[in-house]
């Protein structure tokens, strides 16, 4: 998630270098950062989904071999 944040600090970063040198217009500029949030959204939200299944199938796992205990 740190690479993330990184990631799109740098992004917006490099946006607004562009602005500044005039290589985009404001316009382009709130389009492609509000783009860009959207995405590391996502991605945050793809990031803390997976780590809450995996959080899951970790707790399953004591049950699982328990059960198998219980069945030898």
């Amino acid at each position: 998630m740190i690479a993330l944040a990184q990631k799109f600090s740098a992004t917006l970063a490099t946006i607004a270098d562009a602005t500044k040198r005039g290589d985009l217009s404001s316009g382009q500029a709130r389009e492609m950062s509000a783009e860009q949030y959207q995405l590391t959204h996502m991605q945050f939200e793809l990031l803390s989904l997976w780590r809450g299944i995996e959080e899951q199938d970790l707790a399953r796992v004591p049950d699982v071999e328990a059960k198998l205990d219980s069945r030898q």
